[in-house]
C-alpha cells in the first residue's frame, strides 16, 4: 500500500538531515553538492579554510558570512568587507550579528555614507529586514541613523515610524527618541506638540531613571498650554 502524498512528504523530511532542512540555506547551496558538503562540515564544527568560508558566505549562507567577518576582523581585514559580510549574516536571520554590524556602521558612518549605492543599500536593507522580524536593537539603531541622517540620509518620518510601535508598547527609551524628534531644536516651539507630549508621557513612566527624568524635564519646557494640561507646573 502506497503512503498518502502528505505522509510521503513527512517521511522525506524526516529522512533529510536537519542542516539541509534549514530555511536559512540558500538554493545555491542546496543545488551545489560541493557547497552543501562544505556547509555540512561547518555545521558539524569542522574548521573550514578561509576560501571555503567565503564561498559559502558569497552564496548567501548567513552563518558562514558571520564567521568569515570575524575571520577578517581578527586578521585586520578591510572594515568595508567586514560590514558587508555582517550585513549578509543579519539579512539571513542571524540576529547575533546585529551588535557587530551596528557598531561597525556607527564607527565608520561617514565612510559608509560614501559607499557605492548597492553596498550601502545592502547594509540598510539588512537592518530593515531585521526590524521587520522584531529585532529591537536593529530598530532603535536604524531609527537613530535615520534621525541623524548618517549614513543613510535624514529620514525623520521613517525614524518615527520605526520607533512608534516600541513606544506604544511602553518602551520609554524609544518614546523619548520619538519625542525628541517631535520637539526639534526648541522645546518651547516643538515641531509636533501632540506627539511630543504623548511620547514624553510614556517616557516619564520608564523604569530607567535617566529616561524618566529627561522626559519630565522636557515636559516642563513644552509650551504652557500643553504643560498645564498635564498638571506640570513651571
Amino acid at each position: 500500500m502506497r503512503p498518502s502524498p502528505i505522509i510521503a512528504v513527512l517521511l522525506g523530511l524526516a529522512a533529510a538531515p536537519l542542516w539541509a532542512q534549514s530555511p536559512n540555506v540558500p538554493d545555491a547551496i542546496q543545488l551545489d553538492p560541493e557547497l552543501k558538503a562544505l556547509r555540512h562540515s561547518m555545521i558539524d564544527g569542522v574548521p573550514l579554510a578561509p576560501t571555503s568560508l567565503r564561498r559559502l558566505a558569497d552564496a548567501g549562507d548567513g552563518l558562514a558570512a558571520f564567521k568569515f567577518a570575524r575571520l577578517l576582523e581578527t586578521g585586520d581585514g578591510a572594515w568595508g568587507d567586514i560590514l558587508h559580510y555582517d550585513a549578509i549574516a543579519l539579512y539571513t536571520g542571524r540576529e547575533f550579528a546585529t551588535a557587530r554590524l551596528v557598531r561597525g556602521v556607527k564607527k565608520n558612518s561617514d565612510a559608509v555614507a560614501a559607499f557605492g549605492t548597492l553596498r550601502r543599500k545592502s547594509i540598510e536593507d539588512a537592518l530593515l529586514i531585521a526590524t521587520r522580524r522584531g529585532n529591537r536593537d536593529a530598530t532603535v539603531a536604524l531609527a537613530d541613523m535615520y534621525a541623524t541622517g548618517v549614513p543613510f540620509g535624514e529620514k525623520p518620518e521613517r525614524a518615527r515610524a520605526l520607533l512608534k510601535p516600541l513606544a506604544a508598547e511602553g518602551d520609554g527609551a524609544a518614546a523619548l527618541q520619538v519625542a525628541l524628534m517631535a520637539i526639534g531644536k526648541d522645546p518651547a516651539r516643538p515641531i509636533d506638540e501632540t506627539v511630543a507630549r504623548e511620547m514624553l508621557l510614556v517616557a516619564a513612566e520608564s523604569p530607567d531613571l535617566v529616561t524618566q527624568s529627561t522626559a519630565k524635564n522636557l515636559l516642563i519646557l513644552l509650551p504652557a498650554e500643553i504643560a498645564a494640561s498635564e498638571g506640570v507646573t513651571q
